[in-house]
């Protein structure tokens, strides 16, 4: 079957629903943030630098809903970084007009927004949180530093042991631009990078990330480790494989082009999603190749 005819084959798929994550893939490049990273929400820096209130506070009792009421849930105040006038305080309790479920000495981060006073506080859902993840949001550089600053600081977090700081470090690389990756490519951890990948554990969402940082900051010697993992067997849907191709590209050029043409795009069995994730790769380099591949060629 002829290369053109798959590809408009995927773009039926696409077009009739069937790879609904696909939709991310092709529009992810719209936006500023990293064109292989999948949507996260709201980061701990984000809630900090958003909130009027911001305290740790730790679970002490909680009364469920009964029939209108919505509940009630009381915490105290281990630390406040924000609040009005400095109102809140070590030791302060805070009281919730909702149910939240917790033991006693679980800890929350606690965010809210005052419309003059600590009386008039909407507090957000509290988010449970570790003592270790509170320090590491609020150490982390201020949303207005340069990202020079910013991202190296979360990049010593990323696949850290805590799952929570981990998803939320990523988060600020997936919601970064892709200049501002660039920018700190030479503080990129390569071999680290190459283990991640390696990783059979890794999870999935993160691949996309990694495989365009190898691209960044690796050598000639990963192109080939590179290239195994996009010419593997790609039966399942393999979510970041787009990112791995775009770093590819980014080491190998129209070398590595040929390579994943003959893997993919010429391969009468390639499924649907492979090629989905080549497209991808083939807008990104499009948007941000600068030339290393011919625009006749892509």
């Amino acid at each position: 079957m002829r290369p053109r005819l798959l590809i408009f084959r995927a773009f039926r798929a696409f077009r009739g629903g069937l790879l609904a994550s696909a939709l991310v893939l092709s529009t992810g490049l719209a936006a500023a943030a990293c064109p292989f990273c999948g949507p996260v929400g709201p980061t701990l820096g984000e809630d900090l630098a958003r909130a009027e209130v911001v305290a740790l506070g730790q679970w002490k009792a909680a009364v469920k809903p009964a029939g209108e009421l919505a509940g009630r849930t009381t915490f105290e105040v281990v630390h406040a970084l924000k609040s009005p006038d400095n109102g809140l305080q070590k030791g302060d309790p805070v009281a919730l007009p909702r149910h939240v479920a917790g033991q006693v000495g679980d800890l929350f981060l606690l965010t809210g927004y005052a419309a003059e006073n600590l009386a008039g506080v909407e507090w957000e859902n509290p988010k449970p949180v570790t003592e270790t993840a509170y320090q590491y949001a609020v150490r982390a550089p201020s949303r207005e530093s340069p990202p020079e600053k910013r991202l190296p600081y979360y990049l010593k977090y990323l696949e850290y042991p805590d799952p929570f700081i981990a998803d939320d470090a990523y988060g600020e690389f997936a919601q970064a631009p892709y200049a501002d990756v660039v920018s700190i490519r030479d503080k990129l951890p390569r071999a680290q990078i190459r283990d991640w990948l390696s990783d059979p554990e890794l999870g999935e969402i993160r691949r996309g990330l990694y495989g365009l940082m190898l691209g960044l900051c690796g050598n000639g010697a990963d192109a080939p480790f590179l290239e195994e993992l996009i010419v593997q067997d790609g039966n399942e849907f393999r979510l970041g494989i787009d990112g791995v191709i775009g770093g590819y590209l980014l080491l190998t050029g129209e070398r590595g082009l040929a390579v994943v043409e003959r893997a993919k795009i010429a391969d009468p069995d390639a499924p649907a999603s492979e090629l989905f994730s080549v497209l991808a790769a083939l807008r990104f380099f499009w948007t941000y190749g600068e030339d290393r591949i011919s625009r006749d060629r892509l």
